[in-house]
């Protein structure tokens, strides 16, 4: 089955000229990354909140305050920069990209926004940041290959993927600085 048909009658018409540009303007934007055969490569990026074990330990509150407004941002730079959600995981979220050009732009504007929130008092902690307090902080790693099985998830409709590409994508977050987005050469 051709997963360009299920998302058909949730497009705008204005992507579909005739039945054979249908499948290429929608694999552009509507469909997950790599669900496309004309597709070579997808981006993925992974996201993560430094320290939150200890940070969730110390303040609940404060910390479920904090998440809402983490994820908020992020899901707003996720839909302006043609991203799709793939899961969240704890505090941690994974996204795909039909470009890396996008992956890139989401992980600066998400950066941006997240640096422009003002977090919960009682995560901060003395002398960690150039005010003598630090933000919470965010890391994100961006990895993209061709290596990638999309599979759809039959609980939750959504897809997700797996292989070499989800692997390293997975692998380069923890080694980004915080307030960073950290890219692989390939």
């Amino acid at each position: 089955k051709n997963p360009i048909l299920t998302y058909r009658p949730y497009l705008p018409d204005e992507l579909f000229s005739s039945e054979e540009d249908s499948v290429e303007a929608a694999c552009e934007y509507a469909v997950a990354p790599g669900m496309c055969g004309s597709q070579a490569e997808v981006a993925l990026v992974f996201t993560d909140i430094k320290s939150s074990t200890a940070l969730w330990e110390s303040s609940f509150p404060a910390m479920d305050r904090a998440l809402g407004a983490h994820f908020l941002a992020v899901r707003a730079a996720l839909s302006a920069n043609n991203g799709y959600e793939v899961k969240t995981i704890g505090d941690a979220l994974m996204a795909s990209f039909h470009s890396a050009w996008d992956a890139v732009r989401f992980g600066h504007a998400a950066q941006t926004a997240l640096g422009g929130i003002e977090w919960p008092e009682d995560l901060r902690r003395p002398n960690m940041g150039e005010d003598g307090f630090a933000v919470l902080s965010i890391r994100m790693g961006i990895h993209c290959g061709s290596d990638v099985s999309p599979q759809r998830n039959a609980l939750t409709g959504r897809y997700d993927y797996f292989g070499p590409t989800v692997n390293v994508a997975a692998r380069v977050e923890p080694f980004g600085a915080p307030q960073a987005v950290t890219v692989t050469s390939d």
